[in-house]
C-alpha cells in the first residue's frame, strides 16, 4: 500500500513540474518528463521483480506471485514479468490462473504463439484435460506442420492416454523429420511396443537407441528395470555397467548396481557400488540413511546394513541415530549380540545419550538380564528423572521380579501424569497395582489399556489373570484365548495354552 500512496502523491507533483516546464521551455518539459517516468517506474519494477525472485529461491511462492504482480502495475507490457508469474502459478499448483496468464499473453504476444500453447497443453495435462492440451498442440500445428516441440508432446499425451496407433504414427513421422533425436525417437516406439505387449520389437528399440547414443540414460534403465522384473539380473547389470562406463559415475546407476550385485549376493562387488555413491553423500547424510532407511522399511535388511555400516566406517562419530537404526537392523535379523556390541560401542562415543542407554537396557531386559537392565534404566533416570520410556520399562521389571512395588508404583504414578493414555503404561499400572494387592485399581487401568490397544497380547494376558483373580471365569478363559492367539513366542504361547486348560478344567468342575 505505500508504493501506492506514494505514486498518488507523486502525480501531482510530477504535474505542477511538467507546468513549470511549460512556461521555461518545450524541450525541457519533455526532457524532465521522460526522465522522471522512465526511471522512477523502471526502479520500482526492478524492486518488486528482485522480491519476487527471492521469495520464489525460499519457496514462498504466494509472496513471489504478489510481488511480480506489483512489478507489473509498472511495467505492464513485460512479456518476461508475466512468464515468471505464470511459472509462479504453476509452482503453486493455480492451474485456473496460469490457463489466465497463457490467455493474456496469447492476445498481447502473438509471436510467442508457439511457446505459449505448449505451455498451455502441458497445464491441460497436468490437469488431466487431454483433449485441451490436443487442441492446443495442434494450434501450433495448424500453422507450423512440422513443429518438433509440439509432435513430441502429442506423442507423448497419447502414450499417456494408452491411444497407441496414434502415438506410433507420430514417432513415425517423426523419424523422417528429426535425424538428431533418432535414439529418443526409438526409445518412444520401445515403450508403445512394451504398453501393447510386442516385447521383442520393444526390446530392438531400446537396443538402437542405446547402440546410436551410448550415453542415453532413459533407454538403458528401462531395459534393466525389465530384465530385473524378468528375473535377468546378469543382463540388467551388464546394460547399467555398459552406461556407467559411457556416462561415468552417477549415484542412481552405483546404487542400481549396489542393488542388483546384492540380490546376487555378490558382496564384495555390491559394496565396491556403495563406496562411490556413499562418497559422493559424505556431506549429506541424510541421503543415504533415509535410503537405508527406506530399505528397512521394506525389511530388506541385506541391503539397509552395508549401507549404515559404511557411513559408520567413513563418520563413526557422526550422530548416536546412526547408530541407533543399525542396532534395529540388527534386532530385527535377532543377531542380538551384534546389536549388543554396536549399542555399547555407541555408549562410549555418546556417554549422556539416553536413547542409546535406555535401548541398551531393553535389549539387556529382551535377553532375560533383569540386573543389566536395571543398572542401564537408572542410568538413564540419572540423565533424566522425567524420562517415561525409563520408568515405564524399570517399573515393569520390579513388578515382574516382585520387589520394589512401593518405588514401582511411584514410577509408574509420574510416567502417568506425562503420559496418561499410553497403553504400555496403563498396563504397567494395572499390573503393578494387581501385584500390589489393589485389585480394583488394577482392572480399572488395565480394562483402559486394553480398550486402546486390544492387539496387544500381553495386556489381554494381565487383564486376564486380573479377572481370573476375580472369579470371573468367562472372561478370564476368553482373554487367554486372544492372548495366544496374539503370541509370536513358541514358548510363551505353550505356557499360556497350558493356563487356559486349566482355567478350562477349573470351570468345568467348579461351574458358578
Amino acid at each position: 500500500m505505500k508504493e501506492i500512496y506514494f505514486l498518488l502523491f507523486a502525480i501531482p507533483f510530477i504535474t505542477a513540474c511538467h507546468s513549470l516546464s511549460i512556461q521555461k521551455s518545450k524541450k525541457s518539459e519533455k526532457t524532465f518528463s521522460t526522465v522522471i517516468d522512465h526511471s522512477y517506474f523502471q526502479s520500482q519494477a526492478d524492486w518488486h521483480y528482485i522480491k519476487g525472485e527471492q521469495a520464489s529461491a525460499r519457496g514462498f511462492y504466494q509472496l513471489a506471485i504478489e510481488s511480480f504482480k506489483q512489478a507489473l502495475v509498472y511495467k505492464p507490457h513485460s512479456f518476461s514479468l508475466h512468464f515468471r508469474l505464470l511459472d509462479e502459478y504453476l509452482k503453486r499448483g493455480l492451474y485456473l490462473q496460469a490457463i489466465k496468464q497463457c490467455d493474456t499473453l496469447l492476445k498481447n504476444k502473438p509471436d510467442n504463439l508457439a511457446a505459449l500453447r505448449l505451455r498451455k497443453g502441458e497445464i491441460y495435462e497436468k490437469m488431466k484435460l487431454y483433449k485441451k492440451a490436443h487442441r492446443e498442440y495442434d494450434q501450433v500445428l495448424r500453422k507450423k506442420p512440422d513443429h518438433l516441440k509440439s509432435l513430441y508432446q502429442k506423442a507423448n499425451l497419447h502414450i499417456q492416454t494408452k491411444e497407441f496407433l496414434s502415438a506410433r504414427s507420430l514417432l513415425t513421422t517423426l523419424i523422417h523429420l528429426d535425424e538428431k533425436n533418432i535414439p529418443k525417437i526409438h526409445y518412444l516406439l520401445a515403450q508403445v511396443d512394451m504398453e501393447t505387449g510386442q516385447i521383442k520389437q520393444a526390446l530392438s528399440h531400446f537396443k538402437k537407441a542405446m547402440r546410436l547414443q551410448p550415453d542415453f540414460a532413459a533407454p538403458a534403465l528401462a531395459l534393466s528395470s525389465f530384465y530385473q522384473k524378468t528375473n535377468q539380473t546378469g543382463k540388467a547389470i551388464n546394460v547399467l555397467e555398459e552406461l556407467q562406463n559411457n556416462i561415468g559415475f552417477s549415484s542412481r546407476l552405483s546404487l542400481a548396481l549396489f542393488y542388483f550385485h546384492t540380490q546376487q549376493k555378490n558382496k564384495e562387488k555390491a559394496l565396491g557400488y556403495l563406496q562411490p555413491f556413499l562418497e559422493a553423500h559424505s556431506k549429506n547424510w541424510w541421503v543415504p540413511i533415509q535410503l537405508a532407511w527406506t530399505w528397512g522399511q521394506k525389511q530388506e535388511y541385506d541391503k539397509a546394513i552395508p549401507v549404515i555400516e559404511k557411513i559408520l566406517s567413513m563418520h563413526p562419530q557422526g550422530s548416536s541415530q546412526i547408530y541407533i537404526l543399525y542396532a534395529q537392523f540388527l534386532e530385527k535379523i535377532k543377531n542380538f549380540s551384534k546389536t549388543m556390541e554396536v549399542l555399547l560401542r555407541a555408549s562410549r562415543i555418546f556417554p549422556r545419550d539416553t536413547q542409546v542407554l535406555f535401548y541398551i537396557g531393553f535389549i539387556y531386559d529382551r535377553l532375560g538380564q533383569a540386573d543389566q537392565a536395571i543398572k542401564w534404566m537408572k542410568k538413564v533416570l540419572a540423565l533424566d528423572t522425567n524420562h517415561v520410556e525409563a520408568l515405564n520399562h524399570l517399573a515393569f521389571i520390579y513388578a515382574e521380579q516382585n520387589k520394589n512395588l512401593a518405588s514401582a508404583e511411584r514410577m509408574i504414578v509420574k510416567a502417568l501424569s506425562f503420559s496418561p493414555n499410553d497403553s504400555y503404561i496403563l498396563d504397567t499400572a494395572g499390573w503393578i497395582f494387581f501385584k500390589r494387592g489393589k485389585t480394583e485399581q488394577a482392572l480399572e487401568y488395565l480394562k483402559r489399556a486394553y480398550k486402546n490397544n486390544p492387539s496387544i497380547g500381553m495386556i489381554a494376558e494381565h487383564l486376564a489373570e486380573v479377572y481370573y483373580h476375580l472369579n470371573m471365569l468367562d472372561k478370564s478363559i476368553a482373554l487367554y484365548k486372544k492372548a495366544i492367539g496374539l503370541e509370536t513366542n513358541e514358548h510363551k504361547r505353550k505356557t499360556l495354552e497350558k493356563k487356559l486348560l486349566s482355567l478350562q478344567l477349573e470351570a468345568y468342575t467348579n461351574p458358578v
